[in-house]
């Protein structure tokens, strides 16, 4: 009887651990699962050129006290992130390799793609973001709504836990998180003729009644 009781033990044990092994794998194939974004339009060299060109318009602007604003289109945003924070050539465990927006209605997704040392291996990492612009009283920031790694939904409960493993590259994006702070106002809107969704940034606040405003770029 002894020994039955011990074979049933070591069966219901090992069955578990089947069990716990397919979940962890299962969980790891969905969290590190390649996914195919899709951009409006690939970035580019002369896109990514353009948004420097707007970018020092808005600078321009800022400095002589110009009212007005500058529109970005996705592949616009897209191109100047590609080409300004393209590779982390750092060795830290957990590497940027590129970064990029997708834009919505009312909202945008913060898209990065690393690649994480995980016991030795290199594993790469989607991670997703839907964030919105939100008024705080130190300017402008971005409050993020959902979050996803790979095809996994992460519960807000866990945003900390990812942020602490994935989070270390926003670094690299301090500069320009603070930059946009110093901005009046930053808006997701439709594009008159395309209707398309754009970001505009504005180098004034304008009345909330009047959207007609002049641009700072043609």
């Amino acid at each position: 009887m002894k020994g039955r009781w011990i074979k049933k033990l070591f069966l219901t044990f090992a069955l578990l651990s089947l069990l716990v092994i397919g979940a962890v794998g299962a969980a790891g194939y969905y969290l590190t699962r390649p996914l195919a974004i899709e951009f409006s339009q690939a970035p580019n060299v002369v896109e990514a050129e353009e948004a420097n060109r707007k970018l020092k318009l808005l600078s321009q602007a800022q400095s002589s006290r110009k009212q007005g604003f500058i529109r970005f289109n996705e592949v616009e945003i897209n191109s100047f992130l590609d080409g300004k924070y393209h590779g982390d050539a750092t060795n830290a465990p957990v590497r940027l390799l590129k970064a990029g927006l997708l834009l919505g209605e009312g909202n945008l997704t913060f898209v990065t793609w690393h690649q994480a040392v995980v016991y030795g291996v290199n594993l790469p990492f989607v991670w997703q973001r839907v964030i919105a612009p939100q008024r705080t009283t130190n300017g402008w920031s971005f409050s993020v709504q959902s979050m996803r790694v790979g095809e996994v939904e992460i519960p807000e409960g866990h945003w900390p836990t990812v942020e602490k493993v994935l989070g270390a590259t926003d670094a690299l994006f301090a500069e320009r998180k603070e930059w946009l702070k110093t901005l009046p106002l930053v808006t997701l809107a439709s594009n008159e003729e395309s209707k398309t969704p754009e970001v505009r940034l504005y180098t004034y606040l304008p009345e909330e009644k009047s959207k007609v405003n002049e641009t700072v770029t043609e």
